[in-house]
């Protein structure tokens, strides 16, 4: 197998790990949702504005969750397998914004940049 078919393997299973974790992540989140929205009117009547209060606050950290869920989920897999030493080296391209792309798309990347490396010691840059 050769080196970049190695590092299209590396993108895809790295990409398939993110896409677990958010639907892990989104299933969670949803699920905590789903328990707030029974035990909001149970809480007001009862009047404990202190747990009332701590759910207001998470159910809005719980939605900020669900909008930058690739973000959150880029993030997990990143603190997860960035000391790993076999995808340490995709990491300073892969982002949250292009793990979605084609994997022949970034593994063409990954080359270019470290093509781009090499050349800059001989002209001095």
């Amino acid at each position: 197998m050769s080196q970049q078919q190695e590092e299209i393997a590396a993108i895809e299973r790295l990409q398939n790990i993110q896409s677990n974790i958010k639907v892990t992540t989104g299933i969670a989140i949803g699920t905590v949702l789903l328990l707030y929205f029974f035990s909001f009117a149970m809480l007001v009547d009862t009047g404990m504005t202190g747990a009332l209060m701590f759910e207001v606050i998470t159910t809005v950290l719980c939605v900020l969750g669900l909008i930058y869920l690739n973000k959150l989920a880029f993030f997990i897999l990143k603190s997860l397998y960035q000391r790993s030493k076999a995808y340490r080296h995709l990491f300073p391209v892969l982002t949250a914004k292009n793990i979605g792309d084609k994997a022949e798309d970034l593994a063409h990347l990954m080359a270019q940049q470290q093509a781009a490396q090499q050349q800059a010691p001989l002209t001095g840059a």
